[in-house]
């Protein structure tokens, strides 16, 4: 039997600082782009954290899988 747990994590796009230097990466008509200066974080919405799903043994409680969901959008 397995259960679900959420678990908060450090951010790894930005390392919890919730902003991202030199900002995202787009691609438009084969070119890429940024807009070169600090940005706030797509990954977790700006706070630094991210969530996620880990599937546990219920019996001794050790994790089976962990899923990484995303921000606090």
């Amino acid at each position: 039997m397995a259960k679900t747990k959420w678990v908060s994590c450090i951010c790894p796009v930005c390392n919890g600082s919730g902003l991202v230097q030199f900002g995202f990466y787009t691609q438009t008509s084969g070119q890429w782009s940024s807009c070169g200066g600090t940005e706030g974080c797509r990954s977790c919405g700006g706070t630094g954290i991210v969530w996620s799903s880990q599937i546990v043994d219920a019996k001794n409680g050790d994790a089976i899988t962990t899923i990484l969901v995303g921000g606090n959008e």
